[in-house]
C-alpha cells in the first residue's frame, strides 16, 4: 500500500549514496565519537537489509498458506507477525551476520580519518592511523596487525553468516 510505496522511495534515494559517503554524511552532522560512528553506520546498512526483506516478506506473502489464511479472516498483523515474519527471520539473521563485517570496515575506516572513537579510547582504525608511518620506518606491523586482526574478525563473520544460511536454509 502507501507505506510500502513511502518507504520504497525513501530507500531508493537512500541507495543513491554510497553507504559510506552516507556516514560520514552523518558523522559531519552529528559529531565525531564511537557512538555517533555506530549509528551512521547502521543507518546507512538499512537501504540494503530493507530491500532484501521487503523482497523475502513479498515472497512469502505469495506462498499458498498466506492465501488460505486470508481467506480463512486472518487480520494483516496476525499474519505479518505470525505467518511471515518467522519466516523471513533465518534470512534477517544471515544478511545481519554477512554485513557486520562491513560495517566493522566502515567504522575502523571513519576511525581512520579521525572521525570515530576519540583518545584515549582505542579503536582498530585509530590504531592503523597512529602506526601508519611505522610502515615506512621499518616496523610494518604495528599498522599490520590492527589491519590483520580487522580482517580476521570480517572473515569470522563471514563463516558465521555461510554456517547460518547452510544451518538454516529450508530446502536443505
Amino acid at each position: 500500500g502507501r507505506v510500502d510505496v513511502i518507504g520504497s522511495r525513501i530507500i531508493d534515494v537512500m541507495f543513491g549514496f554510497p553507504s559510506f559517503l552516507l556516514s560520514l554524511l552523518v558523522v559531519a552532522i552529528i559529531g565525531v565519537g564511537l557512538w555517533n560512528v555506530v549509528f551512521a553506520v547502521g543507518l546507512a546498512s538499512i537501504p540494503h537489509f530493507a530491500r532484501i526483506i521487503r523482497s523475502a516478506a513479498l515472497q512469502v506473502k505469495e506462498q499458498p498458506y498466506i492465501e488460505a489464511c486470508v481467506s480463512l479472516g486472518f487480520g494483516r498483523m496476525r499474519i505479518m507477525f505470525n505467518h511471515i515474519l518467522p519466516n523471513i527471520i533465518p534470512i534477517i539473521i544471515v544478511i545481519a551476520t554477512m554485513d557486520l563485517g562491513g560495517a566493522i570496515i566502515s567504522i575502523a575506516s571513519l576511525s581512520f580519518l579521525g572521525l570515530g572513537a576519540q583518545p584515549p579510547m582505542a579503536s582498530w582504525g585509530s590504531i592503523i592511523k597512529d602506526h601508519y608511518n611505522y610502515i615506512i620506518l621499518g616496523k610494518p606491523m604495528l599498522a599490520l596487525i590492527p589491519g590483520i586482526c580487522i580482517m580476521s574478525l570480517v572473515m569470522a563473520f563471514m563463516l558465521l553468516g555461510n554456517k547460518l544460511r547452510d544451518r538454516l536454509d529450508v530446502k536443505n
